[in-house]
């Protein structure tokens, strides 16, 4: 009785607190890493440990938020994702899904794409890393494939060029998605890709065929 008593004061002083703490264990790489914490009522930034509570129910599907994950890793997919990208804001963070290997136990990157209710990648095909560019230069490639995505949106029946030549998407969240061979993602940006053109001429992303570029946030990742 008094154990029931206790449980039942506890969340009340979670419902009504203005912050909380907590912690979780994810798994990144066969790593295993601790995530220290706060969710707030209150409204501010949602970079940092400081995590606005409509951003983290906003991020959680019903299905995490009632069964959650059990065993050693026990995060939601959100906190793990955070961990990943931790320069971009939780709009920013939208077009990514969490690849997991389930054998394992263990995230082993993001990547682009639709994701489940525990934000893993359905079909996780390829793998995203940030490309080295200043903010300068994301700011004109994100400007320019945009740029291309609406000149082709007059003339296509969608915001893209035809999916077998390649694809330019402006993502509900404001980020600029392409898809396709280097050669056509290097031919769309110009002068404006110069700073990834060695990368997409690599003889793996050659060999590769389609690939995907992402300008969100200031910043560029690659994922093949």
């Amino acid at each position: 009785m008094l154990l029931r008593v206790s449980m039942i004061l506890l969340f009340q002083c979670v419902a009504f607190a203005p912050a909380w703490a907590a912690s979780c264990t994810t798994s990144l790489n066969g790593e295993l890493r601790q995530i220290e914490y706060t969710v707030s009522k209150h409204e501010q930034t949602d970079t940092g440990q400081i995590i606005p509570k409509k951003e983290m129910k906003g991020n959680t599907s019903v299905r995490e938020r009632l069964f959650g994950r059990w065993g050693e890793v026990d995060c939601p997919g959100y906190l793990t994702l955070r961990e990943f990208t931790p320069d971009l804001t939780d709009a920013e963070r939208k077009p990514f899904c969490l690849v997991y290997d389930k054998a394992v136990d263990t995230y082993t990157g993001f990547s682009e794409g639709d994701r489940n209710a525990y934000l893993i990648c359905k079909n996780p095909k390829t793998f995203c890393e940030r490309v080295n560019t200043t903010k300068n230069e994301a700011t004109a490639i994100a400007r320019t494939g945009l740029d291309v995505a609406s000149r082709t949106a007059m003339t296509t029946a969608r915001s893209a060029l035809t999916a077998d030549v390649g694809q330019i998407i402006r993502d509900s969240s404001g980020a600029l998605i392409m898809k396709g061979t280097g050669s056509f993602i290097s031919g769309a940006l110009g002068t404006a890709g110069a700073s990834i053109g060695t990368a997409l001429s690599a003889p793996a992303v050659v060999a590769t065929g389609a690939v995907t570029l992402v300008g969100v946030g200031g910043a560029v990742y690659f994922c093949r």
